[in-house]
């Protein structure tokens, strides 16, 4: 202050003047210093969403799953060389009850409306083929809010209009997309002899002796999906948390074993659901009751 008041002016009009310049500059540097310090110490807002992914761990009875595992079906040695199955219309459920929806980018595409009747179809839900047998367990799902949640739904198959779509104009048009029609030697979930999709595949062999217990070398398949009343509902209640900046991970398990509960691969080793009932009498009632089963086979994993 002394060298302020040497350069102090005579007239004091002027020396009004300079005093009043001289608080404003006084009060400029403290507001910079003050400014500067409250921007070192604040930290940014947590971001209000934050990536999250689905992992659907497969297992059978209290094995983890694996091709060349013999495992427990029904009480019969079994070896399950082809798993897959469909998973769409994922919901998150807050705590509030409100329901996050995932979204993938649109595909439109022609669907079978009725007899000789077609329309465009906009297909924009988040839909997922897990392939197990060929190491599949994991898919992005996409952004959702941060926060907590306590549970999940989810349909295990296609909804109606889904099921309908061309399979073969998929693969024209997004041949990397879950709903593509495949080709040999890959395993297709989609009859290539009718309309629709097989919403979970499972094939393998059994041991067919009368003790079961041997080497499972008796072929069987079980291909649920197609018709009107086979897509399952799940849903699934724990509480867990999307943070922002972590890998979130939605971690649940379906068992395979669990599917067949009640069910004997001797005297029931095959099942495709659109098959002629005139023929093959038992399918329908062996995909519903696989289908039931479904709904008890998942579960958050432990």
């Amino acid at each position: 202050m002394a060298l302020f008041n040497n350069l102090k002016p005579k007239n004091s009009i002027t020396h009004m003047k300079f005093k009043f310049f001289l608080m404003a500059f006084i009060s400029a540097v403290s507001a910079a210093i003050l400014f500067s310090a409250c921007s070192e110490n604040a930290t940014d807002p947590a971001p209000a969403s934050a990536n999250v992914s689905l992992r659907l761990e497969p297992v059978a009875g209290n094995q983890v799953f694996d091709t060349n595992t013999v495992v427990q079906i029904s009480g019969r040695n079994a070896r399950i060389n082809q798993a897959r199955i469909y998973i769409s219309e994922i919901a998150l459920i807050r705590e509030n009850n409100e329901e996050v929806r995932f979204t993938d980018e649109p595909l439109s595409v022609r669907y079978i409306r009725g007899v000789g009747d077609t329309a465009i179809l906009n297909i924009t839900d988040k839909i997922i083929l897990f392939r197990h047998d060929a190491g599949q367990r994991e898919a992005v799902l996409g952004s959702a809010p941060t926060g907590r949640y306590k549970g999940i739904r989810f349909t295990v198959g296609l909804n109606d209009q889904v099921n309908k779509i061309d399979a073969l104009e998929v693969a024209r048009l997004r041949p990397n997309h879950p709903l593509a029609r495949t080709s040999p030697p890959q395993p297709g979930n989609w009859w290539s002899w009718n309309t629709g999709y097989i919403f979970t595949r499972v094939e393998g062999f059994f041991d067919n002796s009368p003790t079961g217990t041997g080497t499972p070398t008796t072929r069987f398949f079980y291909h649920i999906g197609g018709p009107t009343g086979f897509a399952s509902v799940i849903t699934l209640s724990q509480p867990f948390e999307i943070r922002a900046g972590e890998n979130n991970v939605v971690p649940i398990q379906v068992d395979y074993a669990r599917c067949f509960t009640g069910i004997d691969l001797a005297t029931s080793p095959n099942c495709m659901v659109i098959r002629d009932p005139a023929r093959f009498p038992d399918d329908r009632r062996l995909g519903e009751q696989f289908r039931d089963n479904q709904r008890i086979a998942f579960r958050f994993r432990p």
